[in-house]
């Protein structure tokens, strides 16, 4: 049984026509959500066989116990080496056959790209997104704002591997992709939402060691950014540990055990709040006017619950 601490709401998604201008940027579709509070669970490095105690199983009863809006894929979509083609069968037997409970089956997911899909055909991911009406990664960095009650949630997807021009290691400061943080700074700064989330692949801030650990390049330019335009959240994968990391103004959760789950975590990191390890798990959050709501969940339960305040809502 999911163990949270949450209060349920239904809700209506109204998904307005989306126009792709390229494959590198999206523009914004509008969502509406009637309530005064969504949820949404985040999984990241996910793209393996399940097998009997299914991660996709538990986020099937946590989507419906919650009734979640939406899921955010945090990367690492397809292991190893991500898929070769539109026709790749690991769309089929990685997503579609495993993740296909009644309630997965029938909420958006929306995605970034992970160091293991650059190794394959990272186009084939976006154009499927034409073939799946669930798979939502229309270009490899995109925003969409969700209209809630009488708030605005803008969420942005953006591409970590091109921003650090590769994998993470070895340690460098080097920004890769100048056009990409102008269209991060343009859309936070032109943005109307009173909460603001981002995802991508690589964490800012990490307590894995012996795995990657902190991206210095995001460090570096995405922190400031995400600090001077009040971002609320910023969710990433990359290590395989369940993580949260506060830098006072920006919580940042680390969800990259949907496939894969490490041992090794610093847990006098400066950064961190609370961690769950040796075990694959995602995450559930719940947004209302006042607070998001965040559990790690593990094996259908809740091993670590969080209530961070958002400060930035403002109602009119």
């Amino acid at each position: 049984m999911l163990v949270a601490v949450i209060s349920l709401l239904a809700f209506v998604v109204i998904i307005s026509p989306y126009t792709k201008k390229d494959s590198i940027r999206g523009d914004a579709n509008s969502i509406e959500l009637r309530d005064a509070s969504f949820s949404f669970i985040s999984l990241g490095d996910w793209g393996v066989p399940q097998d009997g105690d299914s991660v996709a199983t538990a986020m099937n009863i946590a989507a419906n116990s919650l009734n979640a809006s939406f899921v955010l894929g945090l990367g690492d979509n397809f292991y190893e080496i991500g898929v070769n083609s539109l026709n790749d069968p690991k769309f089929e037997s990685i997503f579609r056959h495993q993740f296909n409970g009644d309630k997965l089956s029938a909420i958006p997911w929306y995605m970034c790209a992970g160091n293991h899909d650059y190794y394959g055909n990272i186009s084939a991911q976006i154009d499927y997104s034409s073939l799946d009406s669930r798979w939502k990664f229309p270009s490899l960095y995109f925003s969409e704002t969700f209209q809630i009650s009488d708030y605005e949630v803008l969420l942005i997807s953006i591409d970590t591997w091109r921003l650090n021009g590769g994998d993470t290691g070895p340690k460098q400061h080097i920004l890769k992709d100048e056009v990409q943080l102008q269209w991060i700074e343009n859309t936070l700064k032109e943005a109307t939402a009173q909460i603001r989330l981002v995802i991508g692949h690589y964490p800012v801030f990490s307590a894995a060691v012996m795995e990657h650990g902190d991206t210095p390049v995001l460090i570096d330019y995405l922190k400031p950014l995400f600090e001077k335009y009040n971002v609320d959240a910023y969710f990433s994968g990359h290590d395989h540990i369940l993580q949260h990391n506060s830098n006072e103004k920006v919580q940042y959760f680390g969800s990259g055990a949907g496939g894969k789950a490490s041992t090794r975590l610093d847990p006098t990191s400066p950064h961190l709040m609370g961690y769950s390890v040796g075990r694959r798990g995602f995450m559930t959050h719940t947004v209302n006017s006042s607070s998001m709501i965040t559990n790690f969940i593990v094996e259908s339960k809740s091993v670590y619950q969080v209530t961070t305040p958002l400060p930035r809502v403002m109602f009119f």
